[in-house]
């Protein structure tokens, strides 16, 4: 398979490209293959359903709508889906309703999962050496090889009950200090509060029309104090990628095209402080090693349980894991799944 899947990617270089998807994800994909890496050519247009970014376009290559993919001759050209994972079987529907699915098709982010994860096996075999349980391994590598090789669905790895109320994390403490960073709505800290109402929740979310609501439904419980800010290794402003949903903004250093404001951004070892966190919660779409860096003070004092998403971006699922082992060697790894596509997966500390 490794073979068969290396010699249809190196086919891309005798094709014309068109990537579906210019938001941050895809934007990225672009720097980093196209640009840095120079593993595949350019793309000749960006294609997107969003209809406010016509008339736009990303180092002069002009983004259309996904029905001017028809000119294009099928043997010559292929298609990346340059969007989330959550959108690549939606926009692979889209294309086969529109009779395009006899082109080549490709996910970015299986091809930059296949040749991270190739260029890295010493430092994964090294991750996989750190979990606790066997079945975190089993997860983990399922899922590796999923993300490698083109599978986007697989419901055996999926486990219910994310971040806590699980095998790992069963319960919640009545002195439970939380940290909620990527809040969105609040599901997490509803749970967290019907597992226990006794918690206390630092909650983070930098999207505005998120915290409106955030504080709608929090403003007078005393146990939840919120932050319209995003959590990073520094304080500082950083541009915030609204262009898709809410649950989906992220942050970033660059001003990319798809950017539409900016944000504040702070560590956690300096807003919270004399406190003594329990546990701290992310998923915040990419800025999660940042935001540990910013809490490396709070984990080496209080040594808290951590429940890090790690599925926004491919080096996560090995650089995250090994930057906690280095803040604190003594913590104990585990990994799971909670969903039936690439999302959602998340590393435990204890």
């Amino acid at each position: 398979m490794n073979n068969y899947y290396l010699s249809s990617l190196e086919s891309l270089g005798y094709k014309k490209l068109v990537f579906f998807g210019m938001g941050g994800i895809g934007v990225r994909f672009y720097r980093t293959f196209c640009i840095d890496k120079k593993v595949i050519p350019k793309p000749i247009y960006w294609v997107d359903n969003n209809i406010a970014k016509q008339n736009t376009s990303i180092d002069n290559i002009p983004v259309m709508l996904p029905e001017m993919l028809k000119k294009f001759k099928a043997k010559e050209t292929a298609i990346i889906i340059t969007a989330g994972v959550s959108h690549v079987l939606s926009i692979l529907s889209q294309l086969q309703t529109m009779g395009l699915y006899y082109y080549d098709i490709y996910s970015a982010q299986h091809i930059e999962a296949y040749y991270y994860f190739n260029e890295n096996k010493d430092k994964l075999n090294k991750v996989m050496g750190m979990f606790e349980d066997e079945k975190s391994i089993y997860i983990y590598k399922s899922l590796i090889d999923n993300m490698k090789y083109g599978r986007p669905i697989d419901f055996s790895l999926y486990e219910p009950n994310q971040y806590y109320n699980n095998d790992v994390i069963p319960y919640l403490n009545n002195n439970e200090v939380i940290i909620d960073a990527g809040v969105c709505e609040g599901e997490e800290i509803d749970i967290a509060l019907k597992m226990n109402d006794k918690v206390k929740i630092y909650a983070f979310e930098p999207n505005h029309s998120s915290m409106e609501l955030l504080k709608t439904k929090y403003s007078n419980d005393s146990r939840v104090t919120l932050y319209e800010k995003a959590l990073w290794n520094k304080n500082q402003e950083l541009y915030f990628d609204t262009s898709g949903l809410a649950s989906g903004s992220r942050v970033t250093e660059l001003n990319q095209p798809v950017s539409t404001s900016t944000i504040k951004a702070i560590s956690l070892d300096a807003q919270i402080q004399n406190e003594k966190v329990t546990l701290i919660k992310m998923d915040i779409e990419g800025a999660e090693y940042n935001a540990l860096l910013g809490a490396e003070m709070t984990i080496k004092k209080y040594r808290p349980k951590l429940s890090i998403c790690c599925y926004h971006r491919v080096e996560d699922y090995i650089e995250i894991p090994l930057l906690i082992k280095k803040m604190n060697p003594d913590y104990k790894l585990y990994f799971r799944h909670y969903n039936a596509t690439l999302e959602e997966s998340v590393i435990y500390a204890l």
